[in-house]
This record gives C-alpha cells, structure tokens and sequence, in this order.
C-alpha cells in the first residue's frame, strides 16, 4: 500500500536560530554574574569600610564573576559571527528558489545543526556555513582535505569532515524514513565574506568549499537534474515535518 505523511502545522526556522538562541541565553548569563559582581562590589566597598575583614570571600567570587563575565563574552561574539554568516550566506543564495530549488535553514540532526540544506532539481546540499575573522590579504585554500585562511587552519571542528558528516547523516535519516537510498547528497563549505580567487582546487568529486555567488551563479546551475520536481517535494516535505520536531506517521 501507499504510505501516506501527515504534517503539522509550524513555521520554519530562520537562518542562525540555534545561534541566536544561544546568544540570547549568553545576555541572561551575563546579567545574571553582572548583577552578582554588583552585588559583591557594594558588599566589598562596606566591609572594607567597615570593620576591615571578612572580604576574601566576596573578592574571590567577585572575580569569579568577572571570569564568567568575559568567558560569556567571547563566546557571544563567536556565535554572533556565525549567526551573520549563516544570514549573509542565505540572502545570496536565495534567488535559486526562481530554479526551483528549496532551501532549509538550521536543520537539525544528531546532536547538531546543520547550517542550510538545499534541496532541487540537481539533489542535495548539505551546506556547512563558516565566517571566520580575518585579516585583509588573507585567502582560503584547500590542501590535502584541509581549509587554511592564510596559514591558519580552520579547524575545531575541522569544516571539510563536519560538512561530510552532515550529507553522511541525510542520506541515512533518509533511507530511514523512505526505505530507499538517496546519493545524490552534496556536502558543502560555504565563506560568504570571502572570495576564493582560485576556487577550481576547492571543488572535487566529494566536497566544494565556496562562496555563496560562485555557489548559486556557477558551479550550481551546471550540475545535472536528477530530481524530479515530484521527488524534490516530497523530500521538502521530509525534512519540513523533521524540523516541525513531527514524526512522520504511515497509513499502510
């Protein structure tokens, strides 16, 4: 018999959100050992005014607080650019929706997140997003399954191994869920901010590492179509109800 998917209803999730989420959740932090250092400063300025003892303890987690303060901080300012990369990365991809492409954004997996899933005529792509501070002269290459920006190299994680990672988990949710396989499940790096001069050596047969423009005006629009627009809605909708958090349920 013919299985049949039942959806809820629910609005799907904008590019960024788990990092926004956790930005939001660093700001109550912040507050929270911000007001405790307050707190702890006004208790230091009277004791010490006072009698002259009893201030160790405050002072210790006075700068405990100034610890938490500065860890909180930094690690706002890291989800803070990659909450812009995955933005910028998604405004410039957005016009191959007119090819009938679909596009995902934070599509949740195993224990992550994967950035954008992009899903059309030529199959799928899971697309890691990166935007790294640099410096101006500094250039992303690719050597032997690394990506460096100058001499640095970008790891932790290592994006060409998360990127695989994450095609390697949809082809097998979607064997699960459909009882067939689907190989047609590219993994991609994407720097929005950064121009690749040469980007012909970021581009093979397992992974391409690009930027959104060279993404969405070259190397796309020359892939062979091997979906079928029934067989690209019916993925959407896939991964539509997997990101409503709705299982799907089979009318035998």
């Amino acid at each position: 018999m013919k299985r049949k998917f039942y959806f809820a209803k629910a609005v799907l999730r904008t590019a960024g959100q788990s990092l926004q989420l956790e930005m939001n959740n660093l700001i109550f932090w912040v507050g929270v050992f911000a007001g405790v250092f307050s707190v702890l400063a006004i208790s230091l300025f009277f004791i010490i005014g006072g009698i002259g003892v009893g201030w160790g303890i405050p002072a210790i987690l006075g700068i405990g607080s100034l610890v938490a303060i500065r860890h909180n901080v930094l690690k706002f300012e890291k989800y803070y650019q990659g909450r812009e990369g995955e933005r910028s990365a998604r405004e410039e991809i957005e016009p191959i929706i007119k090819d009938g492409y679909h596009i995902l954004n934070d599509v949740p997996g195993h224990k992550f997140n994967i950035d954008i899933v992009v899903i059309g005529p030529s199959g799928i792509y899971a697309i890691e997003v990166k935007n790294p501070k640099k410096y101006s002269a500094e250039k992303i290459t690719y050597n032997d399954g690394f990506i460096f920006l100058g001499h640095r190299l970008l790891h932790k994680p290592e994006p060409v191994e998360e990127a695989k990672r994450h095609a390697n988990w949809i082809k097998s949710y979607l064997r699960e869920i459909t009882g067939r396989n689907i190989n047609n499940v590219k993994p991609v790096v994407l720097f929005p901010k950064i121009m690749i001069e040469d980007d012909s050596g970021c581009v093979t047969d397992d992974i391409w590492i690009l930027n959104p423009k060279r993404f969405r005006d070259y190397y796309l629009p020359r892939q062979n179509k091997v979906l079928e627009p029934r067989e690209v809605q019916e993925l959407v909708k896939i991964f539509r109800t997997h990101i409503y958090d709705s299982t799907p349920k089979f009318d035998d």
